[in-house]
């Protein structure tokens, strides 16, 4: 597994190289992002799984560090396809409904991202020994 996660790696990082000599490509910086984060959430994951497994117990602060990573990855891919759609000439109706959809889903992200920070900032308070 710690190859096939390398292999990812450096796939993604080529085709983020790729895209930057392209002078930018608008869809291969989106896709070449989406893929670099997709590889390194799944690598948290299967970090969790293992320590998860070696421990014998589940923690739950791995997992939401995997869920704000996704979320994180899912606002910095809608950005940038909806910076797309504001080129000039583009804009319709169903541009218009796009974007209202697409600030919606911006803001129940944000309010997720939110909610797990909070999640995991009170995970590693409870931890703490209480001071003397």
């Amino acid at each position: 597994t710690l190859f096939r996660s390398v292999l990812g790696m450096v796939g993604a990082a080529v085709l983020l190289w790729k895209s930057l000599q392209a002078h930018g490509d608008a869809g291969s910086l989106v896709v070449a992002i989406d893929r670099l984060l997709f590889v390194l959430m799944v690598v948290e994951i299967l970090r969790t799984v293992r320590v998860s497994f070696r421990s014998g117990t589940l923690v739950c602060e791995p997992f939401l560090v995997v869920g704000l990573i996704a979320s994180i990855r899912r606002v910095l891919v809608i950005t940038l396809e909806s910076s797309q759609a504001n080129q000039p000439g583009k804009w319709t109706a169903e541009s218009q409904a796009l974007l209202q959809s697409t600030m919606s889903e911006l803001l129940v992200l944000g309010g997720l991202i939110l909610v797990m920070v909070v999640s995991i900032y009170l995970l590693r308070r409870s931890k703490r020994p209480p001071a003397n």
